[in-house]
């Protein structure tokens, strides 16, 4: 194992090296990668100035490694005599500090002295990145940042210059530049200038005449371009025609063949019957092998050969001639097909986009391609400067921001410092009354919830957007204080980056675990209780069911007997003076039988079952104060006995009657207070301790590494919460102290 004059401090329940200042810095060259937090993380992950984070990943795959980091340690090292800048995190460079004989040392201070000139302040020692980097941005928008390649910016104010480099990059695709936009260089000017030369070249030979006069690629002279259209939109269907009239030469008998057949075609589907028109013949074949252009036409090329006639046939056979056969046909085509050759034969390139006009005239103007030539050999001069600027910048954002990177990776001191933030913290969310100051930027939403689902912690995966629904970011944020409350997926909340400014945010998902003790504990609890309610409201809900259903029996029965009292009142008039004598002498105890049956018979619905609901009630009151009749005496008993037992100890026994009757009197409610206690709490311990315990352990597993991991990093060692680290990653605000409270 190599020795290493660092120091290591304990965080998480792991051993984390201290780096404080340069020398620290220094020894982590000497530090093996297993003793490092992180040997390697996603750049997307890092809140560090993006220059930074794109010089050290000298790769450009997107992360940083431990080697990358260790080649910027040395660097710097070796480009500084001084490291005081190193240990303030200084953003000023003192040129005085800067080692002349370094990898860079020479470049850097020519370039810096530059800057300082440029400013008008050559006599000052000192320089700051701002300045570094005004002066770098008027360079880079001079166009000539990258050696041997020219953007149009270039061009300054010299509008030709400017629109002539930018057709150059259009018809060449230019030439990537490191800023962005593409650019010109040598190979791109001659190509653009011999290209642009052989397409006017062909333009001229093909190029018709003032006069409009014929040319060997224009024989109808002026007609030739529409002859040519015409043409070309019945050529195959001639060709087809004279073909079909070549068999019918051969073979009468095979005209009925060379016409198409139309049977079992839905002539009435317009679909079927245009495609049956426009396969069909021109017309019907000849043997003569004519086609006669007054004659009967496929209505749906009629059109087409009308122009034919108009544009090719005239101008070659002149009006007097109305019909076609295989040798007019070839004159035809005879006369059109140099311009389709011509056409043909079009330079496979695009410098005559704009016009052959334009472009005769830019290859014209010498100077053009001159000032090209000249910018290119400029750029390599502004190049090596502005690498020696870009060098610079390099130097003061090492010296300002590489140790705060490296203890990012070796240590992360900054998480377990109240105040402080870490790089992979983003900011924090305000959501349920609660402050949620951990988040990580998640880049890969299945790894992250695969890795997640291994820290033994709630977490939220939240979405961040400037305009809500409309997410950018998505973050991993844990719960790791309190208890679960309202937290749900689809919640809304607020979230703060790490410069205070407000986005909207809402749960895209919850990967759920015990927050606390005190929430595993109450979860049965909570269980019952919504269990308990679950039932109350299901049977309220029976209840007021059966209530509405007897109230609408009852009442349809008050109206029904209501509708029939009238009718019934008569009956029973007319039935009284033939009964009156018979009911006079039966017997009088008959009367209550009858009342009783009918009021038995007639009380249905609510009324109906009061009394036996009473006598539920009374059941289960006396079973109640049964039950509770029986804890009381065990508990009086147990309190008798102890205090019978405490006045039996020696030092009471040994006072007066009277004294010690009345230590046992108060005796008694503190033994009746221990035995209840004893009653209640010995079930609850029998739950709690165990529930309690597997509690703590899992809780014990919650690791912030996991978190880490789910974002691309590479992880060595666990970072297990401490109490202090829980309880400042999630907080609920309390009132302000100052406030008033009524």
């Amino acid at each position: 194992m190599t020795a290493s004059p660092l120091s290591f401090r304990s965080h998480g329940r792991g051993w984390h090296a201290i780096i404080e200042g340069a020398q620290d810095l220094r020894a982590v060259l000497l530090l093996e990668d297993a003793h490092w937090v992180a040997t390697a993380a996603t750049i997307d992950t890092l809140r560090a100035d993006p220059v930074l984070l794109a010089l050290i990943d000298a790769d450009g795959d997107g992360r940083i490694r431990s080697d990358e980091l260790r080649a910027a340690i040395t660097w710097l090292f070796a480009s500084l005599r001084g490291t005081g800048g190193i240990d303030s995190r200084s953003e000023v460079l003192d040129l005085s500090t800067v080692n002349p004989d370094g990898p860079d040392g020479t470049a850097i201070l020519e370039a810096a002295r530059r800057i300082l000139g440029e400013l008008g302040r050559a006599e000052e020692p000192r320089l700051g990145l701002a300045d570094i980097r005004k002066v770098r941005a008027d360079e880079e928008s001079r166009g000539l940042s990258k050696a041997g390649r020219v953007q149009a910016a270039a061009a300054g104010d010299d509008a030709e210059l400017a629109a002539f480099l930018r057709q150059v990059i259009a018809a060449t695709d230019g030439v990537p530049h490191p800023l962005g936009d593409p650019a010109v260089d040598a190979a791109c000017l001659d190509r653009f200038l011999a290209e642009g030369q052989a397409w006017l070249d062909w333009h001229d030979q093909g190029r018709l005449p003032e006069d409009g006069a014929a040319t060997p690629v224009r024989p109808l002279g002026a007609a030739t371009e529409t002859a040519l259209t015409a043409v070309l939109a019945v050529a195959d269907k001639v060709d087809q025609y004279l073909l079909l009239c070549d068999t019918v030469a051969l073979d009468p008998a095979l005209a009925a063949r060379a016409w198409i057949g139309a049977e079992g075609s839905d002539l009435l589907d317009r679909a079927v019957a245009t495609a049956l028109l426009d396969r069909a013949p021109l017309a019907r074949p000849r043997a003569d092998g004519l086609l006669d252009l007054d004659g009967a036409l496929n209505p749906a090329w009629r059109g087409a050969l009308a122009t034919l006639a108009q544009d090719g046939l005239v101008p070659v056979h002149g009006a007097e001639r109305r019909d076609l056969d295989r040798a007019g046909w070839q004159a035809i085509r005879a006369a059109v097909d140099p311009l389709a050759a011509w056409k043909a034969a079009e330079p496979p390139n695009k410098v005559g986009a704009e016009g052959a006009e334009l472009l005769r005239a830019r290859l014209g103007d010498a100077r053009l391609a001159e000032r090209t030539r000249a910018l290119l050999a400029e750029s390599e001069t502004a190049a090596v400067l502005l690498d020696g600027v870009r060098a610079v910048e390099k130097l003061v954002l090492y010296q300002q921001g590489l140790l705060t990177l490296v203890n990012s990776f070796v240590a992360m001191p900054e998480l377990f410092t109240a105040g402080k933030r870490a790089l992979f913290e983003h900011g924090h969310l305000v959501m349920d009354g609660r402050v949620f100051d951990l988040a990580v930027r998640v880049n890969d939403a299945a790894r992250a919830e695969r890795f997640g689902g291994l820290s033994s912690m709630f977490i939220m995966y939240v979405m961040v957007g400037d305009v809500g629904a409309t997410w950018t970011d998505q973050y991993a944020i844990p719960v790791t204080a309190g208890e679960r409350g309202n937290l749900v997926e689809g919640m809304w909340g607020v979230f703060f980056d790490i410069h205070g400014k407000e986005r909207h945010a809402q749960v895209r998902k919850i990967a759920s675990s015990p927050i606390s003790i005190k929430e595993a504990l109450l979860a049965p609890f909570r269980k019952l209780s919504e269990l308990a309610q679950s039932m109350a409201d299901k049977a309220a809900s029976e209840q007021t069911t059966n209530m509405s259903s007897t109230v609408g029996s009852a009442t349809e029965k008050a109206v029904s007997t209501a509708a029939a009292a009238p009718a019934s009142a008569v009956a029973a008039g007319e039935a009284a003076s033939v009964t009156t004598t018979t009911t006079s002498e039966a017997s009088p105890t008959a009367a209550p039988a009858t009342t009783t049956t009918t009021a038995t018979s007639s009380s249905k619905g609510m009324a109906g079952q009061i009394p036996m609901l009473l006598a539920g009630a009374g059941l289960a009151a006396a079973a109640l104060a049964s039950a509770l009749a029986y804890v009381v005496n065990l508990i009086w008993s147990g309190a008798g006995s102890l205090a019978a037992a405490i006045v039996a100890l020696p030092l009471v026994s040994d006072l007066p009657a009277g004294l010690s009757g009345t230590i046992q009197v108060l005796s008694l409610p503190v033994a009746l207070i221990q035995v209840l206690a004893g009653v209640a709490l010995v079930p609850f311990l029998i739950y709690a301790i165990p529930v309690s315990i597997a509690t703590w352990l899992r809780l014990r597993k919650r690791d912030l590494a996991t978190l880490l991991e789910g974002s691309g990093w590479a992880i060595n060692t666990r970072i297990f919460l401490t109490k202090d680290l829980a309880g400042r990653i999630t907080t609920r605000p309390g009132i302000p102290t100052s406030a008033v409270r009524r």
